[in-house]
Protein backbone atom coordinates (compact mmCIF):
# COMPACT_ATOMS: atom_id res chain seq x y z
CA UNK A 1 0.00 0.00 0.00
CA UNK A 2 2.79 2.38 -0.89
CA UNK A 3 3.00 5.47 -3.01
CA UNK A 4 -0.35 7.08 -2.18
CA UNK A 5 -0.32 10.41 -4.04
CA UNK A 6 -0.17 13.65 -2.08
CA UNK A 7 -3.47 14.69 -3.65
CA UNK A 8 -5.22 11.83 -1.90
CA UNK A 9 -7.05 12.45 1.35
CA UNK A 10 -4.66 11.28 4.06
CA UNK A 11 -5.35 7.63 4.71
CA UNK A 12 -4.75 6.29 8.17
CA UNK A 13 -5.99 3.43 10.30
CA UNK A 14 -8.94 5.52 11.46
CA UNK A 15 -10.06 6.17 7.90
CA UNK A 16 -11.05 2.56 7.20
CA UNK A 17 -12.63 -0.16 9.22
CA UNK A 18 -9.97 -1.11 11.73
CA UNK A 19 -9.44 -4.82 12.28
CA UNK A 20 -6.18 -4.46 14.16
CA UNK A 21 -7.67 -5.87 17.33
CA UNK A 22 -9.00 -9.03 15.72
CA UNK A 23 -8.07 -12.36 17.29
CA UNK A 24 -5.35 -14.38 15.60
CA UNK A 25 -4.01 -17.75 16.66
CA UNK A 26 -0.62 -17.05 15.07
CA UNK A 27 0.73 -15.07 18.05
CA UNK A 28 1.95 -12.18 15.91
CA UNK A 29 2.84 -10.04 18.98
CA UNK A 30 5.25 -12.76 20.16
CA UNK A 31 6.87 -12.97 16.72
CA UNK A 32 7.23 -9.20 16.61
CA UNK A 33 8.73 -9.12 20.06
CA UNK A 34 11.37 -11.64 19.03
CA UNK A 35 12.22 -9.69 15.87
CA UNK A 36 12.54 -6.41 17.76
CA UNK A 37 14.69 -8.08 20.40
CA UNK A 38 16.94 -9.52 17.68
CA UNK A 39 17.16 -6.07 16.08
CA UNK A 40 18.32 -4.35 19.23
CA UNK A 41 20.77 -7.14 20.02
CA UNK A 42 22.53 -6.59 16.67
CA UNK A 43 25.67 -4.43 16.67
CA UNK A 44 25.97 -1.19 14.70
CA UNK A 45 29.59 -1.74 13.66
CA UNK A 46 30.58 -2.16 10.02
CA UNK A 47 29.74 -5.75 8.98
CA UNK A 48 32.13 -8.30 7.55
CA UNK A 49 31.46 -9.09 3.91
CA UNK A 50 32.20 -12.45 2.36
CA UNK A 51 34.39 -11.17 -0.46
CA UNK A 52 36.28 -8.02 -1.33
CA UNK A 53 37.24 -6.85 -4.82
CA UNK A 54 40.33 -5.12 -6.14
CA UNK A 55 40.00 -2.16 -8.50
CA UNK A 56 41.39 -4.29 -11.33
CA UNK A 57 38.84 -7.01 -10.54
CA UNK A 58 36.02 -4.45 -10.57
CA UNK A 59 37.28 -3.16 -13.94
CA UNK A 60 37.20 -6.65 -15.42
CA UNK A 61 33.72 -7.23 -14.06
CA UNK A 62 32.55 -3.95 -15.53
CA UNK A 63 33.83 -4.98 -18.97
CA UNK A 64 32.03 -8.32 -18.70
CA UNK A 65 28.85 -6.63 -17.50
CA UNK A 66 29.01 -4.10 -20.33
CA UNK A 67 29.36 -6.92 -22.85
CA UNK A 68 26.27 -8.63 -21.45
CA UNK A 69 24.38 -5.31 -21.53
CA UNK A 70 25.29 -4.78 -25.20
CA UNK A 71 24.13 -8.28 -26.10
CA UNK A 72 20.87 -7.79 -24.22
CA UNK A 73 20.23 -4.47 -25.99
CA UNK A 74 20.68 -6.14 -29.39
CA UNK A 75 18.20 -8.84 -28.43
CA UNK A 76 15.73 -6.34 -26.98
CA UNK A 77 15.82 -4.22 -30.12
CA UNK A 78 15.22 -7.35 -32.21
CA UNK A 79 12.33 -8.30 -29.93
CA UNK A 80 10.82 -4.81 -30.23
CA UNK A 81 11.33 -4.60 -34.01
CA UNK A 82 10.02 -8.03 -34.96
CA UNK A 83 7.52 -8.59 -32.11
CA UNK A 84 8.77 -12.13 -31.69
CA UNK A 85 7.60 -14.15 -28.71
CA UNK A 86 11.11 -15.18 -27.66
CA UNK A 87 14.45 -13.39 -27.97
CA UNK A 88 16.36 -16.56 -28.60
CA UNK A 89 19.57 -17.79 -27.12
CA UNK A 90 20.91 -21.32 -26.77
CA UNK A 91 22.30 -23.59 -24.08
CA UNK A 92 25.90 -22.66 -24.88
CA UNK A 93 25.16 -18.96 -24.58
CA UNK A 94 23.23 -19.53 -21.37
CA UNK A 95 26.14 -21.49 -19.89
CA UNK A 96 28.55 -18.73 -20.89
CA UNK A 97 26.48 -16.07 -19.15
CA UNK A 98 26.22 -18.32 -16.11
CA UNK A 99 30.02 -18.50 -15.95
CA UNK A 100 30.36 -14.73 -16.29
CA UNK A 101 27.85 -14.08 -13.50
CA UNK A 102 29.60 -16.65 -11.31
CA UNK A 103 32.92 -14.86 -11.77
CA UNK A 104 31.47 -11.40 -11.25
CA UNK A 105 29.67 -12.17 -7.99
CA UNK A 106 32.00 -14.93 -6.79
CA UNK A 107 29.04 -17.33 -6.55
CA UNK A 108 29.62 -21.05 -6.99
CA UNK A 109 28.56 -21.96 -10.50
CA UNK A 110 26.91 -25.09 -9.10
CA UNK A 111 24.62 -22.85 -7.04
CA UNK A 112 23.65 -20.81 -10.10
CA UNK A 113 23.07 -23.96 -12.13
CA UNK A 114 20.86 -25.27 -9.34
CA UNK A 115 18.84 -22.06 -9.34
CA UNK A 116 18.36 -22.31 -13.10
CA UNK A 117 17.09 -25.90 -12.88
CA UNK A 118 15.27 -26.03 -9.52
CA UNK A 119 11.91 -24.89 -10.88
CA UNK A 120 11.84 -21.22 -9.84
CA UNK A 121 12.26 -19.84 -13.36
CA UNK A 122 9.62 -22.18 -14.73
CA UNK A 123 7.29 -21.17 -11.91
CA UNK A 124 7.67 -17.48 -12.79
CA UNK A 125 7.18 -18.16 -16.47
CA UNK A 126 3.98 -20.11 -15.72
CA UNK A 127 2.82 -17.28 -13.50
CA UNK A 128 3.30 -14.68 -16.24
CA UNK A 129 1.33 -16.76 -18.73
CA UNK A 130 -1.50 -17.44 -16.27
CA UNK A 131 -1.60 -13.80 -15.16
CA UNK A 132 -2.07 -12.70 -18.78
CA UNK A 133 -4.80 -15.27 -19.25
CA UNK A 134 -6.52 -14.29 -15.99
CA UNK A 135 -6.45 -10.57 -16.77
CA UNK A 136 -5.08 -9.44 -20.14
CA UNK A 137 -5.36 -5.82 -18.98
CA UNK A 138 -2.74 -6.10 -16.24
CA UNK A 139 0.30 -3.88 -16.74
CA UNK A 140 3.76 -5.41 -16.87
CA UNK A 141 4.83 -3.47 -13.81
CA UNK A 142 1.93 -5.07 -11.90
CA UNK A 143 2.91 -8.54 -13.09
CA UNK A 144 6.49 -7.86 -12.03
CA UNK A 145 5.30 -6.80 -8.59
CA UNK A 146 3.25 -9.96 -8.22
CA UNK A 147 6.03 -12.18 -9.61
CA UNK A 148 8.36 -11.02 -6.83
CA UNK A 149 6.02 -12.66 -4.36
CA UNK A 150 5.98 -15.84 -6.45
CA UNK A 151 9.76 -15.99 -6.05
CA UNK A 152 9.40 -15.58 -2.29
CA UNK A 153 6.89 -18.43 -2.18
CA UNK A 154 9.24 -20.57 -4.25
CA UNK A 155 12.00 -19.79 -1.72
CA UNK A 156 9.66 -21.11 0.99
CA UNK A 157 9.10 -24.30 -1.02
CA UNK A 158 12.85 -24.81 -1.40
CA UNK A 159 13.45 -24.35 2.32
CA UNK A 160 10.69 -26.80 3.23
CA UNK A 161 11.82 -29.38 0.67
CA UNK A 162 8.55 -29.07 -1.27
CA UNK A 163 8.30 -29.33 -5.06
CA UNK A 164 9.00 -25.92 -6.55
CA UNK A 165 5.99 -25.00 -8.62
CA UNK A 166 3.27 -22.43 -9.08
CA UNK A 167 0.33 -23.64 -7.00
CA UNK A 168 -3.18 -22.16 -7.25
CA UNK A 169 -2.78 -20.50 -3.85
CA UNK A 170 0.60 -18.97 -4.66
CA UNK A 171 -0.81 -17.62 -7.91
CA UNK A 172 -3.89 -16.22 -6.17
CA UNK A 173 -2.07 -14.61 -3.25
CA UNK A 174 0.50 -13.02 -5.54
CA UNK A 175 -2.21 -11.63 -7.80
CA UNK A 176 -4.05 -10.02 -4.90
CA UNK A 177 -1.32 -7.36 -4.57
CA UNK A 178 -1.99 -5.41 -7.78
CA UNK A 179 -5.77 -5.56 -7.29
CA UNK A 180 -5.70 -4.28 -3.71
CA UNK A 181 -2.68 -1.95 -3.59
CA UNK A 182 -3.44 -0.12 -6.82
CA UNK A 183 -7.03 0.49 -5.80
CA UNK A 184 -6.08 1.92 -2.41
CA UNK A 185 -3.38 4.06 -4.05
CA UNK A 186 -5.73 5.59 -6.64
CA UNK A 187 -6.30 9.32 -6.15
CA UNK A 188 -9.71 9.28 -7.90
CA UNK A 189 -11.24 6.76 -5.48
CA UNK A 190 -13.02 8.33 -2.53
CA UNK A 191 -12.20 7.43 1.04
CA UNK A 192 -15.73 6.11 1.50
CA UNK A 193 -15.32 3.74 -1.44
CA UNK A 194 -11.99 2.51 -0.10
CA UNK A 195 -13.51 1.95 3.32
CA UNK A 196 -16.30 -0.11 1.79
CA UNK A 197 -13.80 -2.12 -0.22
CA UNK A 198 -11.73 -2.92 2.86
CA UNK A 199 -14.86 -4.07 4.70
CA UNK A 200 -15.84 -6.43 1.87
CA UNK A 201 -12.24 -7.63 1.45
CA UNK A 202 -11.95 -8.59 5.10
CA UNK A 203 -15.29 -10.39 5.04
CA UNK A 204 -14.06 -12.40 2.06
CA UNK A 205 -10.90 -13.32 4.00
CA UNK A 206 -12.92 -14.75 6.87
CA UNK A 207 -15.18 -16.70 4.51
CA UNK A 208 -18.35 -14.64 4.46
CA UNK A 209 -20.38 -14.38 1.27
CA UNK A 210 -19.69 -11.07 -0.43
CA UNK A 211 -21.39 -9.73 -3.54
CA UNK A 212 -18.70 -8.14 -5.79
CA UNK A 213 -19.44 -4.58 -6.86
CA UNK A 214 -17.34 -4.54 -10.02
CA UNK A 215 -15.05 -6.61 -12.26
CA UNK A 216 -12.05 -6.04 -10.01
CA UNK A 217 -13.85 -7.38 -6.95
CA UNK A 218 -15.11 -10.31 -9.02
CA UNK A 219 -11.50 -11.18 -9.86
CA UNK A 220 -10.52 -10.88 -6.20
CA UNK A 221 -13.32 -13.28 -5.28
CA UNK A 222 -12.11 -15.72 -7.95
CA UNK A 223 -8.62 -15.59 -6.47
CA UNK A 224 -10.00 -16.45 -3.04
CA UNK A 225 -11.90 -19.33 -4.65
CA UNK A 226 -8.55 -20.74 -5.82
CA UNK A 227 -7.16 -20.64 -2.29
CA UNK A 228 -10.28 -22.21 -0.79
CA UNK A 229 -10.24 -25.07 -3.31
CA UNK A 230 -6.66 -25.92 -2.36
CA UNK A 231 -6.89 -25.36 1.42
CA UNK A 232 -10.12 -26.32 3.17
CA UNK A 233 -10.95 -23.69 5.80
CA UNK A 234 -11.86 -26.34 8.38
CA UNK A 235 -8.72 -28.43 7.89
CA UNK A 236 -6.22 -25.60 7.42
CA UNK A 237 -7.41 -22.68 9.59
CA UNK A 238 -3.91 -21.18 9.90
CA UNK A 239 -3.88 -20.44 6.16
CA UNK A 240 -6.73 -18.02 6.72
CA UNK A 241 -5.34 -16.76 10.02
CA UNK A 242 -2.22 -15.75 8.06
CA UNK A 243 -4.34 -13.85 5.53
CA UNK A 244 -6.07 -12.05 8.39
CA UNK A 245 -2.67 -11.23 9.85
CA UNK A 246 -1.28 -9.66 6.66
CA UNK A 247 -4.49 -7.69 6.20
CA UNK A 248 -4.26 -6.34 9.75
CA UNK A 249 -0.61 -5.44 9.18
CA UNK A 250 -1.45 -3.57 5.98
CA UNK A 251 -4.11 -1.59 7.82
CA UNK A 252 -1.56 -0.64 10.48
CA UNK A 253 0.96 0.35 7.81
CA UNK A 254 -1.39 3.14 6.72
CA UNK A 255 -0.28 4.88 9.92
CA UNK A 256 3.11 5.34 8.26
CA UNK A 257 1.75 7.82 5.73
CA UNK A 258 2.88 11.29 6.72
CA UNK A 259 6.43 12.32 7.53
CA UNK A 260 5.44 14.80 10.22
CA UNK A 261 5.61 12.23 13.01
CA UNK A 262 8.62 11.36 15.12
CA UNK A 263 9.61 7.71 15.77
CA UNK A 264 8.41 8.30 19.33
CA UNK A 265 4.84 8.81 18.09
CA UNK A 266 4.68 5.75 15.83
CA UNK A 267 6.44 2.43 16.30
CA UNK A 268 7.79 2.52 12.76
CA UNK A 269 10.16 -0.43 13.17
CA UNK A 270 7.47 -2.73 14.58
CA UNK A 271 4.85 -1.73 11.97
CA UNK A 272 7.32 -2.30 9.13
CA UNK A 273 8.43 -5.65 10.51
CA UNK A 274 4.85 -6.80 10.98
CA UNK A 275 3.91 -5.96 7.40
CA UNK A 276 6.87 -7.82 5.93
CA UNK A 277 6.77 -10.68 8.40
CA UNK A 278 3.10 -11.47 7.93
CA UNK A 279 3.47 -11.30 4.15
CA UNK A 280 6.10 -14.05 3.97
CA UNK A 281 4.34 -15.98 6.74
CA UNK A 282 1.26 -16.10 4.50
CA UNK A 283 3.49 -17.41 1.69
CA UNK A 284 4.58 -20.18 4.03
CA UNK A 285 1.08 -21.27 4.98
CA UNK A 286 -0.20 -20.99 1.41
CA UNK A 287 2.68 -23.16 0.20
CA UNK A 288 2.52 -25.82 2.92
CA UNK A 289 -0.86 -25.55 4.64
CA UNK A 290 0.69 -25.78 8.09
CA UNK A 291 4.04 -24.84 9.63
CA UNK A 292 6.03 -25.71 12.71
CA UNK A 293 6.88 -23.08 15.30
CA UNK A 294 10.46 -22.94 14.01
CA UNK A 295 9.27 -22.42 10.44
CA UNK A 296 6.89 -19.67 11.54
CA UNK A 297 9.76 -17.87 13.26
CA UNK A 298 12.04 -18.25 10.23
CA UNK A 299 9.57 -16.97 7.64
CA UNK A 300 8.30 -14.12 9.78
CA UNK A 301 11.85 -12.98 10.50
CA UNK A 302 12.88 -13.26 6.86
CA UNK A 303 9.84 -11.24 5.82
CA UNK A 304 10.62 -8.52 8.34
CA UNK A 305 14.09 -8.21 6.79
CA UNK A 306 12.83 -8.12 3.18
CA UNK A 307 10.43 -5.31 4.12
CA UNK A 308 13.33 -3.32 5.55
CA UNK A 309 15.25 -4.06 2.33
CA UNK A 310 12.39 -2.54 0.34
CA UNK A 311 12.36 0.48 2.64
CA UNK A 312 16.14 0.83 2.27
CA UNK A 313 15.84 0.82 -1.51
CA UNK A 314 12.90 3.25 -1.50
CA UNK A 315 14.34 6.04 0.67
CA UNK A 316 13.98 8.72 -2.01
CA UNK A 317 10.60 7.42 -3.18
CA UNK A 318 9.20 7.24 0.35
CA UNK A 319 10.46 10.72 1.17
CA UNK A 320 8.79 12.04 -1.96
CA UNK A 321 5.55 10.22 -1.13
CA UNK A 322 5.63 11.44 2.47
CA UNK A 323 5.90 7.94 3.92
CA UNK A 324 7.67 6.91 7.12
CA UNK A 325 10.28 4.20 7.35
CA UNK A 326 13.15 3.81 9.78
CA UNK A 327 15.38 5.23 7.06
CA UNK A 328 13.27 8.22 6.01
CA UNK A 329 12.76 9.46 9.58
CA UNK A 330 16.48 9.12 10.32
CA UNK A 331 18.00 10.53 7.13
CA UNK A 332 17.02 14.21 7.61
CA UNK A 333 18.93 14.40 10.90
CA UNK A 334 21.67 11.75 10.94
CA UNK A 335 23.78 9.82 8.49
CA UNK A 336 22.58 6.28 7.89
CA UNK A 337 25.93 4.53 8.47
CA UNK A 338 25.23 2.90 11.82
CA UNK A 339 21.55 2.23 11.13
CA UNK A 340 22.51 0.45 7.91
CA UNK A 341 25.12 -1.60 9.75
CA UNK A 342 22.53 -2.79 12.25
CA UNK A 343 20.09 -3.53 9.41
CA UNK A 344 22.68 -5.72 7.65
CA UNK A 345 23.54 -7.56 10.86
CA UNK A 346 19.83 -8.11 11.46
CA UNK A 347 19.40 -9.72 8.04
CA UNK A 348 22.18 -12.15 8.79
CA UNK A 349 20.65 -12.92 12.17
CA UNK A 350 17.23 -13.86 10.77
CA UNK A 351 18.82 -16.05 8.09
CA UNK A 352 20.99 -18.02 10.52
CA UNK A 353 18.29 -20.65 11.24
CA UNK A 354 18.42 -21.69 7.57
CA UNK A 355 21.52 -23.72 8.43
CA UNK A 356 19.37 -26.03 10.55
CA UNK A 357 17.23 -27.21 7.63
CA UNK A 358 18.01 -30.47 5.87
CA UNK A 359 16.72 -29.45 2.45
CA UNK A 360 19.42 -30.08 -0.21
CA UNK A 361 18.64 -26.60 -1.58
CA UNK A 362 19.92 -24.79 1.53
CA UNK A 363 23.67 -24.66 0.67
CA UNK A 364 22.87 -23.30 -2.79
CA UNK A 365 20.39 -20.79 -1.43
CA UNK A 366 22.85 -19.51 1.16
CA UNK A 367 25.63 -19.24 -1.42
CA UNK A 368 23.49 -17.15 -3.77
CA UNK A 369 21.80 -15.04 -1.12
CA UNK A 370 25.08 -14.24 0.62
CA UNK A 371 26.69 -12.76 -2.47
CA UNK A 372 23.66 -11.26 -4.17
CA UNK A 373 22.24 -9.58 -1.07
CA UNK A 374 25.63 -8.05 -0.25
CA UNK A 375 25.99 -6.68 -3.79
CA UNK A 376 22.44 -5.34 -3.70
CA UNK A 377 22.96 -3.60 -0.35
CA UNK A 378 26.19 -1.94 -1.42
CA UNK A 379 24.66 -0.72 -4.66
CA UNK A 380 21.74 0.70 -2.67
CA UNK A 381 24.20 2.50 -0.39
CA UNK A 382 25.75 4.07 -3.48
CA UNK A 383 22.35 5.05 -4.86
CA UNK A 384 21.55 6.80 -1.58
CA UNK A 385 25.01 8.31 -1.17
CA UNK A 386 23.84 11.72 0.15
CA UNK A 387 22.67 9.99 3.32
CA UNK A 388 26.04 8.41 4.14
CA UNK A 389 29.44 9.69 5.17
CA UNK A 390 31.95 9.58 2.33
CA UNK A 391 34.30 7.43 4.39
CA UNK A 392 31.53 4.85 4.76
CA UNK A 393 30.87 4.77 1.02
CA UNK A 394 34.59 4.41 0.25
CA UNK A 395 34.80 1.47 2.64
CA UNK A 396 31.71 -0.20 1.17
CA UNK A 397 32.96 0.26 -2.40
CA UNK A 398 35.66 -2.35 -1.91
CA UNK A 399 33.05 -5.08 -1.40
CA UNK A 400 31.12 -4.50 -4.62
CA UNK A 401 31.92 -6.46 -7.79
CA UNK A 402 31.61 -3.20 -9.74
CA UNK A 403 33.11 0.27 -9.65
CA UNK A 404 30.82 2.99 -8.27
CA UNK A 405 29.38 4.29 -11.57
CA UNK A 406 29.07 0.96 -13.41
CA UNK A 407 25.36 0.34 -12.85
CA UNK A 408 24.43 3.95 -13.61
CA UNK A 409 26.35 3.79 -16.90
CA UNK A 410 24.42 0.72 -18.00
CA UNK A 411 21.10 2.34 -17.01
CA UNK A 412 21.99 5.38 -19.13
CA UNK A 413 22.81 3.06 -22.03
CA UNK A 414 19.35 1.50 -21.84
CA UNK A 415 17.87 5.00 -21.72
CA UNK A 416 19.76 6.08 -24.87
CA UNK A 417 18.26 3.10 -26.70
CA UNK A 418 14.80 4.06 -25.39
CA UNK A 419 14.48 0.77 -23.58
CA UNK A 420 12.11 1.40 -20.71
CA UNK A 421 11.00 -0.63 -17.74
CA UNK A 422 7.98 -2.15 -19.51
CA UNK A 423 10.07 -3.59 -22.35
CA UNK A 424 12.73 -4.86 -19.97
CA UNK A 425 10.17 -6.65 -17.81
CA UNK A 426 8.20 -7.98 -20.75
CA UNK A 427 11.19 -9.54 -22.48
CA UNK A 428 12.70 -10.79 -19.23
CA UNK A 429 9.51 -12.49 -18.11
CA UNK A 430 8.89 -14.08 -21.48
CA UNK A 431 12.45 -15.37 -21.75
CA UNK A 432 13.47 -16.47 -18.27
CA UNK A 433 13.48 -20.22 -18.75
Amino acid sequence: MKNIPDSNPALNSNSIIDYRGMKSDLLIPDLLEKCCRDWWNCPSCFPDFSHDFTVSGQTENEKAFEKITDEVIVKLNDFRKNQISRIGGNQSESDQWLGVISNMFQVDIEALAFFRSCGVLESIRNFVQLAHHFDPGLKWVDIYQAARNVMTANFVQLVLGLPVKLTPSIFAYSMLYPYTDNYLDAADITLEMKSGFNDRFYKRIIGETVVPLDERETRISELFDMIEKEWDRRLYPDVYESLKAIYSAQVKSLDLIGMDSSPFEKDILRVSMEKGGTSVLADGFLAAGSLTEEQVNLFFGFGSFTQLMDDFEDIELDRRDDRCSIFTVTSPYWKLDNLTNRFIHYGRTVLLPLNQYASPAIPYLLSIMDKVIDAYLIETIRTNRPYFNQSYIRRANGYSPFKPDCIRKQKRKFSRHKIGLDLLMQTFMLNIS
